[in-house]
């Protein structure tokens, strides 16, 4: 049973970990078989760890660059395979296995996303914005539950390792989602004493990057947040994967989490360090 037309669209962005260990996660799988018949749900997710393990394995190289994964031309086409072949195969089989009708797709298929590379330190890397919804609508309002990978296919062909977490914030802002949940390990955005920030707006913004709380890794992350939620009334929320899957996503949500504000934008990037091109 699947969600009818017409219900809100939900984007729940997981992480690579839960790909890595199905099992482990299998809480989380449960609650979002049950949540894809409640809304018209998509499922983004990366595939870091998988990935990681991979590359290394095949002797390819990857670094990581102000909180952003490098890909090497010459690792594309492992990137792609595990992203859009392995992780995403294990993601449907997951939701499939608990009775969703998961459906496969990259971020940028039928113009849902449209690749941005980012600066050419980062080889085949990119960031992704917002692009033509209606072919992701058609399959949402058919019944299925997308599983969208972050791997990117250009105007040209061109296949890119497109940044998970931007590439769920566009996913969200072309699908004018009313929310999207991006699930870590910790109870949203932690302070420096340890603490979940529950809301997470320019002041407290500010706060945490004088504090240190907020490092390099998780910057481009907040940045694809705040910019979501300034450009849409998208709800972004990060969270911890067993408390959202415990409460069944349910809104508004009565455990720990971040609420991610538009003002938080400018703050966020008056650090920014150049990654266009």
């Amino acid at each position: 049973m699947s969600a009818p037309a017409g219900e809100p669209v939900v984007v729940v962005k997981v992480s690579g970990k839960t790909l890595a260990d199905e099992a482990g996660h299998a809480a989380l799988w449960d609650a979002l078989a049950e949540l894809a018949r409640r809304v018209r749900l998509v499922v983004a997710h990366g595939g870091g760890p998988l990935l990681a393990q991979r590359l290394d394995r095949a002797g390819l190289p990857w670094s990581m660059i102000d909180g952003l994964r490098a890909t090497p031309a010459e690792s594309i086409d492992e990137v792609v395979a595990t992203l859009a072949g392995l992780a995403n195969t294990r993601a449907v089989a997951a939701l499939t296995a608990r009775g969703a009708r998961a459906v496969g797709v990259r971020c940028t298929d039928g113009g849902l996303c449209v690749v941005e590379p980012l600066a050419a330190a980062f080889g085949r890397a990119a960031c992704a914005v917002a692009g033509n919804a209606r072919p992701a609508l058609a399959l949402l309002d058919a019944g299925a539950c997308l599983v969208c990978s972050s791997v990117g296919v250009d105007a040209s062909g061109g296949l890119w390792n497109v940044n998970a977490d931007a590439a769920a914030c566009a996913v969200a802002e072309a699908l004018r989602a009313e929310a999207l949940w991006l699930l870590s390990d910790t109870p949203g955005l932690l302070d420096a004493q340890g603490s979940a920030v529950e809301d997470l707006d320019r002041v407290q913004a500010q706060a945490l990057l004088a504090s240190g709380a907020v490092g390099a890794g998780a910057l481009p992350k907040l940045r694809s947040c705040a910019q979501l939620a300034a450009r849409s009334s998208c709800a972004v929320r990060i969270a911890h994967w067993r408390d959202a899957a415990a409460a069944r996503f349910r809104r508004p949500p009565s455990f720990p989490c971040t609420r991610v504000h538009a003002d938080a934008f400018a703050a966020l990037c008056a650090t920014s360090q150049e990654t266009s091109p």
